[in-house]
């Protein structure tokens, strides 16, 4: 009972915005069972060790009705309330209708495990994650009908054996290919996070054996995520592709978490979010996503309509990335109706969806092009926002549609080059509007009018616009002349002469992007020293509106018919980013400028069909070096100045009105810290958290962490076992020989670096006991000086970068057996420098005093199948 009233208001029940009736009932549970597990618990908010119940190895564990409390072991992984640890193929493996109350350390946790339930279970204030799939190959797992509850969000954002407080959530998953099916989860600081690219190459013994930012999902629908203070479903950053696995999860073929197949194609699967409920949340959404389409989806009163970055044309052929879903605010209450909608040259189509009720304090409910131009984010900024029945009827008066670029959180060409297109009246009768900064359109052929703040101040066209964009390197600006184009060029922000076909170079994704007019004849030029592909349009898109799409260009003396229909293979709206994009690769049928000579493509090849989706992969043979990597610190965008001597802490540039961990999160890394610096150096004026935003400032100084430390290269790889230690993963895959540059000179005689290779025992060497690492910091002169003291050093193996401070020394050794891995370099001496190698090999050692002390943990009982469980420990 309540003796006074709520200071707040919360709500339940239905609410009504703009005639439109929304069920937002509260959760109403039950957490009391007939049978209660339970332990001693007098000092369990101080040590965060309870009781935990885990099933593995053979047999099966089914479970259903009861009440689990005071468990979890939070300095121990591994340590859960109820755990089903590497079961493989475990069917009849089930959590029903439990109530998991006061989680030190996760509620339930799937890991190495396939096909189980986890259905109808209660999770009450587990700290760190209500929902954990652990390693990244977990599949067709299906948790359904869940409600995990976090009382007051700072309570279960805590630090775990996972992360940092900010890394969990009530459902956090590094395997995706599992079945997320309608759960409520609320009150956590994100409620179900997939942290694909942070946890880029897996986890535990899944390590190098899977890429979770491109494994598809599973079945994701009818869920309902609210008052989380973060994110409601935050999915992050997934690309789904046709990746090929074992049984077990595993991959058999690195290269199928590529981006193209290998004939140029995409790789992509869609995968769909049916029926979701998102409300009271400050963000839903994700970074970067492509082949998801979202169908149904209902934002009622989140701070961000919907959040998102990136994404690219659906793989499938598909059009639309939202249909049949409603965006609503209330304006008495918290949030903000914005949908802050991707970046990118491909086109980004809504269907049959609606915007209701207020924008105020927001710059219009529809946005296009979040971040533009910045790290993260796609670019060029010339995507075509394809609007097909939305309707924005429901918008009280004054309020603003529409948005070409996100205020105050793009790049210039953020507010110049995206547009919105439409054959019906979803933009008010006109079939195109492009950014009012673009006046030459208002005398092309197009018939172009302004239009008012309603329409986000564009210019109305009855003619179609497309994108058209030149893939290649940095030639300084370009300039297209034609129509749009044929006015005096305004060098004031943003426009920067873009109004009269200045064309600036995106060095987040390599290329050059502008709107053109269909049909119109364009000449471009510049300083076109490079080989580039030039492309126009899409195919979907011009299929949508029923005929064929084209203009011509010309470059120097030759001119070309750029097609909607032309050959796209092996291009990608994201540009050379690496992992999500891909490096310029030509074809023939690519129209082609090299040298400054334009040469003229075709259609594409026959024989090449869209590849079918398909989640039953085959085993292959041996794979390719794959083009996937981990994010790490180096990648950091607008970096001012550097703070720290491993680079993720920075002066950061761009952050305006943006919190340091969404800079971080850009990059696919994770906040550890802000501050407000003095005078554009690395001294400290005030402490911020990764929450903050700093009034006034266009930068900030933001310390990051990456998902991993890179992978250190002495020790082997441990055997399978049930072991949760990440260290017994398979490391990556072998290293493809590259040229090697001239040989160094330097310290204890000639030196040939091998850039981007791992050497260690069992792949290519073995070390050299004592040195395996060298105890103490070494410089690279330092580290060579050593080797060459020592008889049977033949090479070191050091972290890639100017500076580095680790150093192994490796014997044995055979380059063509390393591990490609691009965060370590191995130096190797001349032969005529290297003693003869001992036959013997010298395998790596590490003395008792280096042995770290067991820590006492509970004894568990498996035989047969059966499990059980006692206090105590095991002194080893």
């Amino acid at each position: 009972s309540l003796a006074e009233p709520l200071q707040f208001e919360h709500w339940g029940g239905h609410r009504n915005v703009a005639g439109r009736r929304f069920e937002l009932a509260a959760e109403v549970v039950n957490m009391e069972r007939n049978v209660l597990i339970t332990g001693d618990h007098d000092d369990i908010e101080a040590t965060g060790e309870g009781l935990h119940t885990i099933m593995t190895g053979s047999g099966y564990m089914d479970m259903r009705y009861a009440r689990v409390e005071h468990c979890g072991q939070r300095p121990l992984m591994g340590r859960y309330c109820l755990h089903f640890h590497v079961m493989r193929r475990c069917p009849a493996c089930v959590f029903k209708g439990n109530a998991v109350v006061g989680s030190q350390h996760v509620g339930i946790t799937v890991h190495g495990t396939h096909g189980t339930t986890v259905d109808q279970n209660i999770i009450w204030d587990a700290k760190a994650v209500g929902l954990y799939v652990e390693d990244g190959n977990e599949m067709d797992n299906t948790f359904s009908s869940n409600v995990v509850i976090c009382s007051w969000w700072q309570k279960c954002s805590v630090n775990w054996v996972g992360g940092v407080a900010s890394q969990g959530g009530g459902a956090f998953w590094i395997g995706m290919t599992n079945h997320m099916i309608g759960n409520h989860i609320v009150g956590h600081e994100i409620a179900w996070w997939t942290p694909g690219a942070f946890r880029g190459i897996g986890h535990g013994k899944a390590v190098g054996r899977v890429c979770p930012q491109f494994t598809p999902f599973g079945e994701i629908r009818d869920n309902v995520f609210h008052d989380n203070a973060r994110f409601g479903i935050y999915l992050d950053n997934q690309f789904p592709r046709n990746i090929r696995r074992d049984e077990d999860g595993f991959l058999v073929d690195h290269s199928s978490c590529n981006t193209f197949t290998p004939d140029g194609l995409d790789n992509g699967v869609v995968n769909e979010v049916r029926n979701q409920l998102d409300w009271h949340n400050t963000f839903v959404g994700q970074y970067a996503l492509g082949d998801i389409q979202w169908i149904n989806y209902t934002s009622v009163n989140n701070g961000h309509a919907m959040y998102w970055k990136q994404s690219k044309n659906f793989a499938d052929g598909r059009l639309w990335h939202v249909m049949d879903s409603t965006f609503a605010q209330d304006p008495n209450d918290f949030g903000c109706l914005q949908f802050l909608g991707p970046a990118g040259p491909f086109t980004f189509g809504m269907s049959n969806s609606a915007f209701l009720g207020s924008t105020r304090g927001c710059f219009g409910a529809l946005q296009a092009g979040q971040h533009c131009g910045k790290g993260g984010a796609g670019g060029p900024c010339n995507v075509q926002y394809l609007l097909d029945r939305v309707d924005f009827s429901g918008l009280d008066p004054g309020s603003i549609k529409i948005a070409l670029g996100v205020r105050s959180q793009v790049e210039d060409q953020g507010y110049v080059l995206p547009m919105f297109v439409a054959k019906d009246d979803s933009l008010g009768g006109f079939r195109s509007i492009v950014s009012g900064h673009l006046n030459g359109f208002s005398s092309a052929p197009a018939g172009c009018q302004a239009l008012g703040q309603e329409w986000g101040d564009g210019l109305g066209c009855s003619g179609l616009v497309r994108r058209l964009n030149i893939w290649g390197p940095d030639s300084g600006r370009l300039k297209l002349t034609g129509p749009g184009y044929e006015v005096g060029p305004n060098w004031a922000a943003p426009s920067g002469g873009r109004n009269a076909g200045e064309m600036y170079f995106d060095s987040q994704h390599g290329g050059y992007g502008t709107p053109a007019l269909v049909g119109g004849s364009y000449s471009l030029g510049g300083n076109l020293w490079g080989e580039y592909v030039v492309e126009f349009g899409d195919a979907v898109l011009a299929d949508f509106f029923g005929a064929s799409e084209s203009i011509r260009v010309q470059v120097g003396s030759q001119t070309c018919e750029l097609r909607d229909s032309d050959d796209r293979r092996f291009l990608t709206p994201m540009g050379y980013l690496h992992g999500i994009g891909w490096h310029l690769q030509t074809v023939a049928t690519h129209n082609i400028i090299r040298s400054g000579t334009l040469t003229c493509g075709g259609g594409q090849p026959d024989g090449l069909t869209t590849p079918s989706p398909s989640f039953s992969p085959t085993p292959s043979g041996a794979s390719p070096s794959p083009e996937v990597r981990l994010p790490f610190c180096r990648d950091l965008p607008d970096v001012k100045r550097s703070c720290s001597s491993d680079g993720c802490k920075v002066l950061a540039d761009g952050m305006t009105n943006r919190a340091c961990w969404e800079y971080c999160e850009s990059a696919g890394l994770m906040c550890s810290g802000a501050w407000e610096e003095v005078d554009d150096d690395c001294e400290v004026k005030e402490t911020l958290t990764c929450n903050s935003m700093w009034q006034g400032t266009s930068d900030l100084i933001c310390e990051c962490i990456q998902a991993h430390a890179p992978p250190e290269p002495a020790p082997a790889p441990a055997p399978e076992s049930d072991s949760e230690d990440p260290s017994a993963a398979p490391s990556p895959i072998p290293a493809v020989p590259v040229p090697s540059p001239p040989a160094d000179t330097g310290v204890g005689g000639a030196w040939v670096q091998h850039v981007a290779t791992n050497c260690y025992s069992g792949h290519g060497a073995n070390g050299i006991a004592g040195k395996d690492p060298i105890p103490s910091s070494r410089s690279l002169a330092a580290c060579k000086a050593e080797c060459a003291a020592e008889p049977r050093c033949e090479a070191i193996t050091v972290p890639a970068g100017p500076a580095p401070t680790t150093c192994w020394l490796r014997t044995d050794l055979v380059l063509a057996s390393c591990l490609a891995f691009d965060t370590y370099d191995t130096w190797v001496r001349s032969a005529g420098d290297v003693a003869p190698a001992s036959t013997t090999p010298q395998m790596s050692t590490t003395s008792p005093a280096q042995t770290e002390p067991q820590q006492p943990a509970n004894i568990y009982e498996h035989i047969g199948g059966h499990i059980g469980s006692w206090g105590g420990w095991c002194t080893c």
